[in-house]
């Protein structure tokens, strides 16, 4: 089965939400690796104390926009936050860093 790339939102709900990750993403990320074309992973600040609203984001980024693809890494030392998408979209992982 394919997943459609496709939003759901209106184009200034998206907006607003794509602001939200930025927001988010710039007060948590240390780091960011592109591993491949697809994915991403950010390395958080080990102090980050915004968890919940980085999941919370996701989940919903992840109702609208069926096709990306979330996990978090918690090591000891280490806080990783991965994004994934198809070939297709591999694009939109340019607005993440």
């Amino acid at each position: 089965m394919t997943i459609p790339i496709a939003c759901s939102l209106t184009q200034p709900a998206a907006r607003t939400q794509l602001d939200e990750w930025r927001e988010l993403l710039d007060a948590a990320v240390v780091r960011r690796h592109r591993i491949a074309a697809g994915r991403l992973e950010l390395e958080l600040d080990p102090t980050f104390r915004g968890l919940d609203d980085l999941v919370q984001l996701a989940r919903r980024e992840a109702a609208c926009c069926t096709f990306f693809a979330f996990s978090l890494t918690i090591d000891a030392e280490l806080l990783t936050f991965v994004i994934e998408v198809p070939p297709e979209a591999e694009g939109v992982l340019d607005q993440f860093g």
